[in-house]
């Protein structure tokens, strides 16, 4: 598993990731706790942390065409640099208690959490080799949860033992470091951009569109994601605190329950990189659909041990599945075009979840928690293995024959 970091470019890479990462989670935990304590108002913390998402979102989708045009390199340079100052001004106006302007503040981190993300596995095709990527993937993947276990952990305590612009400026050295390790990366050369302009996005992105239309095992993986996060994610969001609350009367069940997921994808991140199958994709979709027994085991409601072992293997499918989808997408898309593709991907992934979110309270006034949750659970099964009649998705491959739908 441990093999791509002998890649000196990939390790010094690997290590700003891994740094980002905890920041990721680092930040939003303490920025919460100063909200709630220093501010009383739970209406703006939801704009600080809606924010957040909104920039990462936006980030997500404009570093497409950046990415690439510009080395990845350069980008991941300028996303923590930009995340360093943003959250040292983020600090300044907590501390003065200027937290409406702190707002903009935490969706220019996001928004460069989002550029910085898709430069790294962009980075990662051009830097690793295609035998070591599956490696790559899965020890970033690795570093990432435990970054999201962890790193909440570590900054409630500093917030409870020191206070919370203390753990803030721990997060500026998270940042700060990387910048330093990604000047020393090598990164292959891209045509550079001469004039920014509306047209320039539009014609790059059609160009994503047309490539990612190419591939059907890519358009098969982004539908089953995209039921699988507006669909099985989004509703035990919503129903996890419930049955938590209903079987402990507090929120016990909610940190086990997402602690058994994290162990979950950890242990699949340390043995999927090991795994050279050829039909890698059909261990890839069957994980995904592994997710569907969360809700089902929500709805049953009855053995909270069910509850935690569904979301241990839930835990382990989602790993089972993204580490082999990344892998492919740097394998079967032209280094040119990833950043586009992947910002694709995430755009759809991150932007179909709200819209259920909306509608699930609804919908659970009207059919009952239990039919929803039976069919959200159901439908990501279904959908995860029907997704294998797909050519192509079996091996994550595209067939010799390449599939053309032009979508912009």
């Amino acid at each position: 598993m441990y093999k791509s970091l002998k890649n000196r470019d990939f390790f010094f890479a690997w290590v700003s990731y891994t740094l980002s990462a905890i920041s990721t989670s680092f930040i939003p935990t303490i920025v919460t706790l100063i909200i709630i304590d220093q501010f009383s108002n739970i209406s703006l913390l939801g704009w600080i942390l809606g924010s957040r998402t909104a920039g990462f979102i936006i980030g997500a989708v404009f570093s497409g065409v950046i990415t690439d045009h510009f080395r990845p390199k350069k980008v991941m340079f300028f996303s923590a640099f930009v995340r360093f100052f943003a959250l040292v001004f983020l600090i300044i106006l907590l501390s003065s208690g200027q937290a409406l302007w702190a707002t903009f503040m935490i969706a220019l981190i996001g928004c460069g959490e989002g550029f910085f993300r898709n430069s790294y596995l962009s980075l990662i095709a051009g830097a690793v080799p295609e035998k070591e990527r599956m490696s790559a993937n899965a020890v970033s993947t690795l570093s990432m949860r435990l970054s999201l276990t962890v790193a909440p952990l570590l900054a409630t305590v500093i917030y409870t033992t020191i206070n919370g612009y203390f753990a803030l400026w721990i997060a500026c050295g998270t940042l700060l470091v990387p910048c330093v390790l990604i000047l020393s990366i090598k990164s292959s050369k891209k045509k550079p951009i001469t004039k920014m302009s509306l047209s320039f996005f539009l014609n790059g992105y059609k160009e994503g569109l047309d490539e990612a239309s190419s591939h059907r095992w890519f358009l098969a993986g982004l539908t089953a994601l995209a039921i699988w996060l507006s669909m099985s994610y989004s509703i035990q969001q919503i129903m996890l605190p419930v049955t938590s609350k209903e079987m402990f009367g507090s929120n016990t069940l909610i940190g086990i329950a997402l602690g058994c997921y994290s162990a979950g994808a950890i242990a699949a991140s340390v043995f999927i990189g090991r795994i050279g199958a050829k039909k890698i994709g059909l261990v890839a979709f069957i994980g995904l659909s592994f997710y569907g027994f969360v809700p089902l085991a929500l709805a049953y409601g009855e053995s909270k041990y069910l509850i935690l072992l569904a979301y241990f293997i839930g835990g382990i499918g989602i790993e089972a599945f993204n580490i082999p989808w990344f892998t492919a997408i740097q394998r079967e898309v032209p280094e040119s075009l990833i950043g586009r593709v992947t910002s694709f991907d995430f755009l759809v992934s991150y932007g179909v979840a709200p819209i259920t979110l909306a509608i699930f309270p609804y919908a659970i006034d009207i059919f009952g928690s239990d039919y929803v949750l039976y069919f959200a659970g159901l439908i990501t099964i279904f959908s995860s293995l029907i997704a294998l009649l797909v050519p192509g998705a079996i091996t994550l491959r595209d067939p010799k024959k390449k599939f053309k739908m032009n979508l912009a």
